[in-house]
């Protein structure tokens, strides 16, 4: 089945459905997308279903392989480990942004949020160290780069729970809006157009992962405490 499922690695639609015949047809365990696990591609390991890097939305196949290879079978002790070890100028904002809404990274940080939010200072701090490496600069701490403090990560509190990963929704992966900004003004009942946004509130009058089509006439003030998510793969 890793082998079907590689043959439509960019196809979210039929990954779901094939991860679903997996789970309860085949009764195979799947193992969500992790950066200490996961190959590129679909993998089986331990008679489990590892899920691909590559197959996240937005995600290419070719900069999650610079993961992988990286990794070289020593699994990533922390973000500053793989900052080091990874050129994350390379992999690009968008697949980490992808990875971290993923949980790809929750092994070395299980605050998706934090991670989110600091995704711009590991990628400085792993673009500082790769140019120290490729100049052949000499650190009188060790290796190039060594010397280099460790950015702060952002001190903010993790996301809301949301829609737990399964078998019926790993194809698909939520996503906040892009700035602080957005999740403000929806918070506040700004409409938005024709945008599909997945909200997880705390009231019992509302599902847990509810979708919903926010429209001209809509007005979304009334939903209070709740963590606000754009649908970014279509639905299954």
């Amino acid at each position: 089945m890793a082998g079907v499922m590689n043959c439509d690695l960019h196809l979210t639609d039929k990954l779901a459905v094939y991860a679903e015949e997996v789970r309860r047809g085949l009764e195979i365990e799947i193992v969500p997308p992790c950066v200490n696990r996961s190959e590129a591609t679909f993998s089986v390991d331990d008679g489990k279903l590892v899920y691909a890097l590559g197959a996240l939305k937005n995600v290419g196949v070719e900069a999650m392989k610079l993961i992988v290879d990286a990794r070289d079978g020593k699994p990533f002790s922390t973000l500053f480990n793989l900052a080091r070890r990874v050129d994350l100028k390379r992999i690009g904002k968008r697949p980490l942004e992808m990875l971290a809404r993923a949980g790809a990274f929750d092994q070395l940080d299980p605050n998706r949020h934090r991670v989110f939010r600091s995704l711009d200072a590991l990628a400085a701090y792993s673009a500082a160290i790769h140019e120290q490496r490729s100049s052949n600069q000499v650190s009188l701490f060790g290796d190039a780069g060594d010397d280099l403090p460790e950015p702060r990560l952002s001190p903010v509190d993790d996301w809301l729970p949301a829609e737990p990963w399964t078998a019926g929704n790993q194809g698909r992966v939520a996503e906040r809006t892009d700035t602080e900004e957005g999740e403000h003004r929806l918070r506040e009942g700004v409409e938005f157009e024709n945008e599909i946004i997945t909200v997880t509130v705390t009231t019992s009058e509302t599902s847990v992962g509810q979708s919903t089509e926010i429209g001209e006439s809509n007005d979304v003030t009334g939903l209070s405490e709740m963590d606000l998510t754009t649908v970014i793969t279509s639905e299954v």
